[in-house]
Order: C-alpha cells, then sequence, then structure tokens
C-alpha cells in the first residue's frame, strides 16, 4: 500500500491522526493539505479547531507527534541502509 492513495471520509479524527496527508475542504474548495501535524500546530487553522472541538486534542497531537517520529526514523535508516 505504499504506493497508494487511499480516500478516507471520517467522523472521527482519531481515524486520520497518523497519516500521512490530510485534506480538508472549505465550502467546495481545497482549504488545507499536508500532515496533520503541520495543521494541528496551525493555531487559526481549520483542522486544529476539528481536532480542539473533538476535546481529544492532546491524544489527537501524540498521535501525529509519534507518526511524524517514525517518518524521520525510517528516513533515516533508508539513508543508512543507502549508504552501506
Amino acid at each position: 500500500m505504499a504506493d497508494s492513495t487511499i480516500i478516507t471520509i471520517v467522523h472521527r479524527i482519531r481515524t486520520i491522526a497518523d497519516f500521512d496527508r490530510v485534506l480538508v475542504m472549505n465550502a467546495g474548495e481545497i482549504a488545507e493539505y499536508d500532515a496533520p501535524l503541520k495543521w494541528m500546530q496551525q493555531e487559526d487553522g481549520i483542522f486544529r479547531s476539528l481536532c480542539e472541538r473533538s476535546t481529544e486534542f492532546d491524544t489527537l497531537c501524540a498521535i501525529a507527534e509519534l507518526k511524524e517520529r517514525r517518518n524521520r526514523e525510517r528516513a533515516r535508516d533508508l539513508t543508512l541502509l543507502l549508504h552501506l
């Protein structure tokens, strides 16, 4: 599935907190598109607002931060393998 795109419509943000990218639509237009953590950190963002209203903001941030950490570790490991 690494070379796949999955479109998911969710009712619980926790479902997508560890996805690679989220796309937020507003009035039929793309409003935000990037890694969940980026938008959770955006003070005036739509995605952050949704996360805050979910009452799980801290948990969602922790999930997204773990995902970003794992991505960095995988990239580091891949770089090390390429240099062997």
